[in-house]
């Protein structure tokens, strides 16, 4: 089956890393219930571009005239 170029999302947790060699391997745990994560698992064995963000708990601002804002 061909991967598409189109980006994927998801969230994972970041079980482990191994380095040997000069070369790391990263494993990472996600839940298939987020169908996301099969269009992850497609692209197994393929080069692709990594970008990983610290979960942050997302801080809502109220103005004083009960304005919200992120």
């Amino acid at each position: 089956m061909e991967s598409t170029n189109i980006p994927v999302e998801i969230e994972a947790k970041f079980k482990q890393a191994t380095v040997k060699g000069g070369v790391a391997v990263l494993q990472f745990e996600v839940d298939t219930e987020d169908s996301a994560a099969f269009d992850a698992i497609r692209k197994s064995g393929e080069e692709v571009w990594l970008s990983i963000q610290s979960k942050q708990p997302q801080i809502l601002f109220v103005s004083h005239d009960g304005e919200v804002t992120e």
